[in-house]
């Protein structure tokens, strides 16, 4: 997973990139983006694109820059499971 900068609309993205060559996680990942794109809510990414090049599958979607859910439960501790519940 990498930040990276779409040029041509000037915002933050992140690009995600699987080897085609693994049919397990070209299919898990395709079958993600596909999922996260039929869907709308405030706390999921939104998909910009999906494409192959180079012998890989790629994602792009929104940057969240909030962080890794580590670096979450490092500074805010475990996330209370009924709340945590409520956001998904």
């Amino acid at each position: 997973v990498y930040k990276a900068r779409d040029v041509r609309l000037g915002r933050e993205v992140t690009f995600r990139a699987v080897p085609i060559a693994d049919p397990t996680a070209r299919g898990k990942l395709l079958r993600e983006a596909q999922t996260s794109a039929a869907l709308n809510h405030p706390c999921l990414l939104s998909i910009f694109a999906v494409g192959e090049q180079d012998g890989h599958l790629f994602i792009v979607s929104e940057h969240l820059p909030r962080g890794t859910v580590a670096e979450y439960v490092r500074e805010y501790g475990a996330a209370d499971p009924l709340k945590a519940a409520r956001v998904i």
